[in-house]
């Protein structure tokens, strides 16, 4: 992988959306890990977080919507870059912002749009930990 490539993590329900979005982020050169249930996520996260430069999760979901699984990850590691995606019109993105998250992508996202947006969001400075939030040790 070259110096522009990430090793992401992208969670979301839709396992054609999965698929295809997998091949386009592999097109680009990056690693990419990509899982349909956000709790195996966070477990696979807990695991290893350092593994990830980046994490794309969908926003509606149904075990678990996408802003919960950010707070659930930058609580095991504050530093990660966290791209949000999603369909819905009525997302609150000031919240999402708040949270920790990093970019907000509207769905169906283009690929142009999607490459542009890793760049901004790994050349992007690591913002300081949340409020209370724990560093996993490891």
């Amino acid at each position: 992988m070259d110096d522009k490539a990430a090793n992401i993590l992208y969670v979301d329900d839709d396992k054609p959306i999965l698929n295809m979005i997998r091949m386009s982020l592999e097109k680009m050169g990056h690693g990419v890990l990509t899982l349909d249930d956000p709790r195996e996520a966070i477990d696979l996260f807990k695991a290893d977080p350092y593994r990830f430069n980046l994490v794309i999760t969908d926003h509606s979901m149904p075990e678990m919507t996408g802003d919960r699984l950010a707070e659930k990850l930058l609580d095991i590691r504050p530093d990660i870059p966290i791209i949000m995606c999603s369909g819905a019109a009525d997302l609150n993105l000031q919240q999402v912002y708040a949270l920790g998250v990093h970019a907000y992508l509207r769905k169906p996202v283009e690929r142009i749009q999607m490459a542009k947006t890793i760049r901004q969001v790994l050349s992007q400075s690591p913002p300081p930990p949340a409020p209370g939030a724990r560093v996993a040790a490891g």
